[in-house]
């Protein structure tokens, strides 16, 4: 089965690189380093610690990880690898020198092996699902440990990888550790295939997350002049539309009401504009570096990485990712700042996460607009709301800490005992 699935991917290349030039067209990032995508990557002179985070999330999930990855290991290089230039650019941005980075090559074994040639690792470690079976099944061939840190599992990716299980068993059986979030994650890569003791719950490293003031902070924020402000974050395609009228509707209500809005991808930092503009709003934009005025509607977040901007800014955070199929984005990053926060319908990314949220009474879930509406109106209405949201979301935070360490300690363990004892 992995014979016709590694045939499947050669026949496929040409169509990938094919895409990868057509969203070029709109994040240029998609055009560079082509070359390691066929496993081209740098070479190092000592043996490396691999960490592969798929995208912008997952590295900055990975963040506190990295951090402390240098700090411990300075002997190993440390290389992390993405596959999305969102992903690349966190990790420069944060980075910079301290790390080797490539793209993910291709899952193919002609391609892995090549970066292990030239970087020689001496563990394997995937951010979350990213899980690609010749890549799982070459470690094991070489001897490289590999773990999954910060695992999660949804029903709904079981059951995808289940329709493949021949692959996943296999797949699941070739990893040697893996720090599951929750239960519920340990329990559905137990039914994957994955071997019982090597399944281990930490809980989500997402709840350490320390998120600073950004340096713009205050000066923005003399800008508004005591303005209510409402910001959505990480909006997908299909999401601005839904909540458009729903601004309109409580600036009826709230005529000082400002919206942030920050598309989670920039090639759609041009389509949202138009689609404010359209609607009849003032937009100013993150990129001009234009003040924002009494005149405007949307303070359009056009820049990445400046999250802890957008959501320190606002009195109220809507999740985007939630109101499409996408399943939702870290919530868990503006509850970290105090701020109440609303989430879609669509969570199952997250679904462990906002289960315990939701308990506890420290998020609000809404079906539709007419709900969100609702909910917006009454917290805007009601300070208390909004302080009983606030305390329990850093009571749930408080609760949760910790899983850093439990997982750094899973990297230890397994690079002290070895895979063959």
């Amino acid at each position: 089965m992995r014979k016709l699935y590694t045939l499947l991917l050669w026949l496929l290349i040409p169509f990938i690189f094919f895409r990868l030039a057509y969203r070029g067209l709109k994040s240029k990032g998609y055009l560079k380093r082509w070359r390691q995508r066929l496993g081209f990557s740098p070479r190092l002179s000592q043996p490396s610690i691999w960490l592969h985070a798929v995208s912008f999330g997952e590295s900055v999930a990975a963040t506190p990880i990295i951090k402390r990855l240098i700090e411990q290991y300075p002997d190993h290089p440390l290389l992390i690898t993405n596959t999305t230039p969102t992903g690349y650019n966190h990790i420069e941005k944060h980075f910079g020198g301290k790390v080797t980075q490539c793209y993910l090559p291709f899952d193919i074994p002609n391609f892995i092996q090549r970066v292990i040639r030239r970087t020689k690792p001496i563990i394997f470690i995937v951010m979350e699902t990213e899980l690609w079976p010749n890549c799982l099944n070459i470690m094991n061939k070489n001897n490289i440990p590999s773990m999954i840190l910060n695992g999660r599992l949804s029903a709904r990716s079981l059951r995808r990888y289940q329709k493949i299980s021949s692959i996943s068993k296999a797949m699941m059986k070739s990893i040697d550790s893996i720090a599951a979030q929750f239960p519920l994650d340990a329990d559905h890569f137990t039914q994957l295939g994955a071997k019982p003791n090597s399944v281990h719950t930490t809980g989500s490293i997402k709840f350490d997350i320390s998120l600073q003031e950004h340096p713009d902070h205050l000066a923005i924020k003399t800008q508004l002049q005591n303005r209510l402000v409402w910001t959505i974050a990480s909006t997908h395609d299909g999401e601005e539309p839904q909540v458009l009228p729903t601004y309109k509707a409580l600036k009826q209500l709230f005529p000082n009401l400002l919206m942030i809005i920050a598309p989670r991808h920039p090639e759609r930092f041009t389509v949202v504009n138009k689609l404010c503009t359209k609607e009849g709003f003032v937009v100013t934009t993150r990129s001009s570096d234009q003040p924002i005025t009494p005149e405007t509607d949307v303070f359009l977040g056009d820049s990445m990485g400046e999250m802890n901007l957008f959501y320190g800014l606002a009195d109220v955070v809507f999740m985007g990712g939630s109101f499409v199929s996408t399943g939702g984005h870290n919530m868990l990053e503006p509850i970290s700042l105090g701020k109440p926060t609303i989430t879609g319908p669509y969570t199952h990314n997250f679904s462990s996460i906002v289960q315990s949220l939701l308990v506890q009474k420290a998020l609000i879930q809404v079906e539709n607009t007419t709900e969100l509406t609702q909910e917006l109106q009454a917290l805007f209405q009601n300070p208390e709301a909004q302080t009983a949201l606030i305390n329990n979301g850093k009571q749930v935070m408080s609760q949760n800490k910790g899983a850093t360490d439990k997982q750094l300690a899973l990297i230890a363990q397994l690079l002290n005992k070895g895979r063959h004892e």
